[in-house]
């Protein structure tokens, strides 16, 4: 079985499975050479890879996206008519299930627990459509995965201001991971790179001042460290596993990751090398092969 895993979101990327393993993976702005590429209806004539595929037999195509994306079913129609595709698979509530099982894939682990960071994937429920997950734990092999723990937020719209928890879920209004770094980076002027606000923080912890650095946003840069950091930790005890996975893009946060790996040397620690929403694509694809 051949398939072809597509995620149209920002950070468009492609997957090939075939008889279950990964065959290739590719970055739609290696080709185009936009950064975090994300097709819109608009821009769609901008897409390079589809010619890759188009010529290839493919058993199905299963898309994945980040909730909320404009215009993505039509999107999604516009790829298969190019591919002259009929059988396909739409899929935008599993996001970081696919983020888990891009890291597991990348660990060769057989088994392992995935911790999942970012700022926003899929929603809790039609009853609650603005609580997005930010924070999960799964606990997966290569052909099944099990949900253990997820924090749901609507910090994006406030729609809540207070805590629901349900069984293994809560449900909150809280500033964390992702979220509480795209917040301060907003505030320090970084509304987009946020990896240029990352690279700010180290400055806090030397006595040397620099003319040309911002200390307001260092500041926050190193606020946003620390607690991201601290919350990390504190999911990282709710884990009983000696085989963690990280995934999300939380985890491009490298000096976080070494701090992590330093502070808990039992843990024998993988960290995903596409953690952001790239990754899904790969995701997807191996979840329609392997765990369906």
């Amino acid at each position: 079985m051949k398939i072809l895993g597509i995620n149209i979101s920002h950070h468009m990327s492609y997957c090939v499975v075939e008889d279950g393993k990964v065959k290739s993976f590719l970055s739609e702005e290696r080709l185009n050479k936009q950064k975090h590429f994300g097709p819109t209806l608009k821009s769609f004539n901008q897409i390079k890879g589809l010619d890759l595929f188009k010529d290839i037999e493919f058993d199905v195509v299963a898309f994945t996206s980040w909730i909320g994306h404009k215009n993505e079913l039509q999107l999604s129609e516009l790829i298969l008519d190019k591919l002259k595709y009929k059988k396909f698979i739409f899929d935008r509530e599993n996001h970081h299930k696919y983020h888990a099982i891009s890291a597991l894939y990348h660990s060769n682990l057989d088994e392992a627990v995935a911790l999942i960071r970012d700022g926003g994937g899929a929603p809790y429920s039609h009853e609650y459509p603005n609580h997005r997950e930010v924070d999960s734990i799964w606990k997966l092999n290569k052909s099944k995965i099990d949900f253990i723990y997820g924090h749901y937020s609507d910090a994006r719209f406030n729609s809540l201001n207070k805590e629901i928890k349900k069984d293994n879920t809560l449900l909150t209004s809280k500033v964390v991971g992702g979220l509480k770094y795209s917040n301060y980076a907003s505030q320090a002027g970084f509304p987009v790179e946020y990896g240029q606000f990352m690279g700010l923080a180290p400055y806090a912890e030397v006595d040397k001042k620099y003319d040309n650095i911002d200390y307001k946003a260092v500041e926050l840069a190193h606020k946003a460290q620390t607690e991201t950091f601290d919350e990390t930790c504190e999911l990282v005890e709710k884990i009983n596993s000696k085989n963690i996975i990280l995934s999300g893009g939380y985890f491009l946060n490298c000096l976080n990751n070494f701090k992590l790996v330093k502070k808990y040397s039992n843990i024998n620690f993988s960290v995903d090398p596409i953690p952001h929403d790239a990754g899904t694509a790969l995701g997807v694809a191996v979840h329609t092969a392997n765990y369906i």
